[in-house]
């Protein structure tokens, strides 16, 4: 039960991370400036579709991982199996689907 340790704990930064705190509303204001800093070309629009996609590439990333844990904690030996493989898609998908509700 120890191996189910990561990917539950993993489970609670994104439960975190999907709060108020972290929100398109609350990075703006450190992000924008960023990428300002970066990209002094951009125009505003520019720099909400960077923010945009900023955020949903982390989205990928987080889940990436919570799938990637996942399959470690299913596997039983070095080589995760199939199903494996199938359960921790499952969870991960069926977690992002409670995550954004």
């Amino acid at each position: 039960m120890l191996r189910w340790a990561p990917p539950l704990a993993w489970m609670g930064v994104i439960a975190w991370l999907s709060g108020d705190a972290w929100s398109a509303e609350a990075t703006a204001p450190w992000t924008f400036p960023l990428l300002q800093a970066l990209m002094p070309w951009a125009t505003p629009e520019q720099l909400q579709l960077l923010h945009l996609l900023l955020r949903k590439s982390g989205h990928v990333v987080e889940y990436a991982l919570l799938a990637f844990l996942w399959v470690r904690a299913l596997a039983r030996g070095a080589r995760a199996p199939a199903s494996a493989q199938l359960s921790a898609l499952g969870i991960t998908v069926g977690y992002a689907a409670f995550d954004e509700i």
